[in-house]
């Protein structure tokens, strides 16, 4: 369809009665007629779009640029749910009001509606959505907005959670996505818009066509008929949607965000998506919001599909223009000719009063004081200060009788005034500056006569100079003299030095054969105490193992050799996760700001400009060899333990690491291993401090992964497609693997430190390390709730599976793609 285009901020003014024929216009018809405005091109009345006021008897329409017949919203926003599968999301609330307010106010969005259902049932959210669709005239533009869990079914088909909906048969009580595509085909609105912030909301126009392996977005993936159809997805339909961190605790202002809807919402409200630009379009909207979230280095990657337009449908009016100054006309001022920077004078003097472009106001300002510094004539100066509304700050000297004075209120900021300064005034400043370089030069001769002495002028007597000559050579021989008797004196010095050092070794000397004769003695009583033992005795070993050399129990952690594995055995017979003794050492946490990928919390300072963190450790601590695997978790439950949650599995269990739980739920199983070992939960095991983990994940290396550089999929599992470094594409196996599948373990012999399940750490989440111990124990006090999960999944890039990658997520979240290994104490 064709665009129809107002300038924005432009005002129409009407007298009563011509705009009692323009609201009769506004309101006939389905297709709105055309009218014509004196000085403006014949346009439909929908591409009028504002509040109408009355000022002075007169009406003043806002003209707003775009697609304008009415603008409507539906916002939904799901936080709660009854399924425990799902868990609690803290942002969309604050996200759907953010939205909505943008979306209303008539500076930005201007919509005539914005409905918002926040924790809906599927019924009076299918009302909602006829509501929205059905009835609209070609020239309405209609938006839809949700937020909350996305779910896919095993064929992929998408679905939104509502709040009675089911996570392991999502068509329950979910909306599902065929159902929003059917109500926007069938629309007459030929402007829609559709932000889904969940996960896996890529998934939305594939449908149930798309199969699991297929590439999630393509340029086949959007094709449903319409016309101007437009679908912006926080990421693909293999990839999670996240919050930014969580409620900062104590700080009842801070308020949990969407990551992605953030961005969308900021970049509306600032202006900045289209800084340059008076109105923001859907499509620069979505470069913005993307590039916003690719720089916080989230695996999440926002997509968009267009159907039946060029993608530039204007979405709201920029709040913040910030057109620039012209190049040309900085280059004019700083370089031109003396009558080109005057004529570009009179043109930023111009800029510096508009009112409605601030930015550039003060951008011409900056470029006018620039010149004023650099400026090579007086004339330039003047027009300058007369622009900025300075007078001269040139004193000027008496002038004779009848001459004219150049006084600083002939100097007024006008736009477009130069003054001209009078001849005998320029005359004087010359003279001015010619008495004071006069003075400089006469400055710097006594200068350097002082400095250097007078030059050797043959005008001076012979006599004069033999003499200075004569007294120079008496203080050279002076001086030989005085380096003779140091000489002398060093030698005497030298020769004293030798006699005490002399003295020095005898007394030395006697000492040692002193000390030799004690040795003497104790070697004949330890000879003595060694015969006398009538048969030497074999010191028993407190390690006892199993056939296949695993430490099972041991009195003594000293007795434990470094990187020994360890499976402990329970009173019951059971066994714990095998463990690995990890030994002391430092290293550096987090990543050096050169590393490919990396993100600003991987150092010692919010943002940018920090260091890594030197971590010591001093006591040696175990750590689980593998992630903890399904079978493990299962006898926990059969125990009675891990609060009786038994995790679905999507790929079988045994030895496939245990997903679907979440940090709470680690806490429930270590608990219960505790209870095991020493009656109590609070005992030795427990989940590794963050600087223990890396501490383990690098085993002594310094590269991004253990590998070295990159890594590939015969190394790791995650999603093959994406490559780092000097990389090669691999295998997506779209699935957890086994755990300890890959053949080579790292340095230490551990596995699957890099993808396969994300793993659950100790500490609380921190925009930085400030403030990490360094003694190697989690961090607690870092004010978030949210705690820190590492190194990456099966489906997430490589970048994300980096030793030093580090992100936070509230612990009550449970997905299929977080797990945890363990850590154990060896020292009480």
């Amino acid at each position: 369809m064709q665009l129809h285009r107002l300038k924005p901020e432009r005002s129409l003014w009407f007298e009563p009665l011509a705009l009692q024929h323009l609201r009769q216009q506004l309101q006939s018809g389905y297709r709105r007629p055309a009218f014509h405005i004196s000085g403006l091109p014949c346009l439909p009345p929908c591409a009028l779009m504002a509040s109408i006021s009355c000022e002075d008897n007169l009406f003043k329409v806002k003209a707003f640029q775009g697609v304008m017949g009415e603008r409507h919203a539906l916002l939904i926003g799901m936080d709660f749910f009854q399924d425990e599968k799902l868990s609690r999301l803290l942002a969309p609330k604050d996200d759907v009001y953010a939205l909505r307010e943008a979306l209303l106010d008539s500076r930005i969005g201007a919509f005539d509606s914005a409905e918002v259902l926040f924790n809906s049932d599927l019924v009076p959210l299918q009302s909602a959505l006829h509501n929205l669709f059905d009835g609209r005239a070609p020239d309405d533009l209609l938006l839809l907005y949700y937020t909350g869990h996305g779910l896919i079914d095993r064929s992929g088909a998408l679905y939104l959670s509502l709040h009675n909906s089911n996570a392991s048969t999502p068509s329950i009580g979910s909306l599902e996505a065929d159902f929003v595509r059917k109500r926007m085909k069938e629309s007459h609105a030929e402007a829609q818009i559709v932000v889904l912030d969940c996960c896996h909301s890529g998934a939305f126009m594939d449908g149930a066509k798309r199969a699991v392996d297929q590439q999630a977005v393509t340029g086949q993936t959007f094709d449903i008929g319409g016309k101007g159809q437009y679908i912006l997805s926080a990421c693909s339909a293999t990839e999670f949607a996240f919050e930014a961190g969580q409620l900062r605790e104590g700080d009842p202002d801070a308020r949990p965000r969407s990551i992605f809807t953030e961005c969308f919402v900021n970049g509306l409200t600032s202006g900045d998506a289209a800084p340059q630009s008076d109105t923001v379009s859907i499509d620069s909207l979505y470069h913005y919001t993307r590039a916003k979230v690719l720089d916080r280095n989230m695996p999440m990657d926002p997509q968009r599909w267009i159907s039946g337009g060029s993608g530039d449908l204007v979405l709201a009016n920029n709040p913040d223009i910030r057109i620039p100054v012209p190049t040309e006309l900085r280059n004019e001022l700083l370089d031109g000719s003396k009558f080109g920077r005057l004529g570009a004078i009179d043109a930023l003097g111009k800029m510096l009063g508009d009112a409605e472009n601030p930015f550039q106001a003060h951008q011409a300002r900056e470029i006018l004081e620039e010149g004023l510094k650099s400026s090579e004539w007086v004339e330039v100066k003047d027009a300058i200060l007369a622009a900025l509304g300075r007078a001269s700050d040139i004193s000027e000297p008496p002038l004779d009788d009848g001459a004219t004075q150049s006084r600083p209120d002939e100097a007024q900021a006008r736009s477009g005034d130069l003054q001209r300064i009078p001849p005998r005034t320029l005359t004087a400043r010359w003279f001015l500056a010619g008495g004071i370089l006069g003075a400089a030069v006469c400055l710097v001769g006594v200068y350097a006569w002082w400095s250097f002495g007078p030059p050797s002028d043959p005008t001076i007597p012979t006599a004069l100079r033999t003499e200075n000559a004569t007294n120079a050579e008496a203080l050279r021989q002076a001086a030989d003299v005085r380096d003779v008797i140091a000489a002398v004196q060093d030698e005497n010095l030298n020769l004293k030095r030798v006699g005490v050092e002399k003295d020095q070794q005898i007394e030395a000397l006697s000492e040692i054969q002193s000390e030799n004769e004690r040795l003497k003695g104790q070697i004949a009583e330890l000879e003595e105490q060694l015969n006398n033992f009538d048969a030497p005795q074999q010191v028993a070993t407190a390690l006892e193992k199993d056939p296949e050399g695993r430490i099972t129990s041991w009195s003594n952690p000293d007795d434990l050799p470094d990187l020994a594995v360890l499976r402990e055995k329970f009173s019951d017979g059971t066994f714990a996760p095998e463990m690995i003794v990890i030994p002391t050492g430092t290293f550096l946490m987090g990543s050096p700001s050169t590393e490919e990928g990396r993100s600003e919390n991987e150092d010692d300072t919010p943002g940018t400009g920090g260091s890594q963190v030197q971590i010591t450790f001093t006591d040696r601590f175990a750590i689980g060899r593998t992630e903890v695997t399904f079978a493990e978790w299962d006898v926990c439950t059969a125990d009675g333990g891990c609060n009786d949650h038994t995790p679905e599995d999507r790929w079988g269990r045994g030895d496939q690491p245990v997903i679907h739980v979440s940090w709470n739920d680690a806490q429930s199983y270590v608990a219960w291993l505790n209870k095991k070992v020493s009656g109590s939960e609070d005992g030795p095991y427990g989940l590794p401090s963050e600087s223990q983990w890396e501490y383990a994940a690098r085993a002594r290396t310094t590269t991004p992964f253990w590998t070295g550089g990159t890594i590939s999929t015969k190394e790791a599992n995650y999603d093959g497609r994406a490559v780092y470094g000097a990389g090669e594409k691999g295998e997506n196996r779209q699935m957890t693997v086994e755990v300890g599948s890959f053949e080579s373990p790292n340095p230490w012999g551990l596995h699957d430190f890099h993808g396969n399940v994300w793993e659950w750490v100790e500490d609380r989440f921190s925009d930085s390390y400030d403030g990490l111990p360094i003694d190697g124990i989690p961090n607690g006090e870092t004010g978030y709730t949210a705690r820190v999960l590492r190194g990456g999944s099966w489906n997430f890039d490589p970048k994300f599976l980096r030793s030093a990658y580090r992100y936070g997520d509230s612990p009550e979240l449970r997905s299929y793609y977080f797990g945890f290994r363990l850590s154990r104490a060896l020292t009480p």
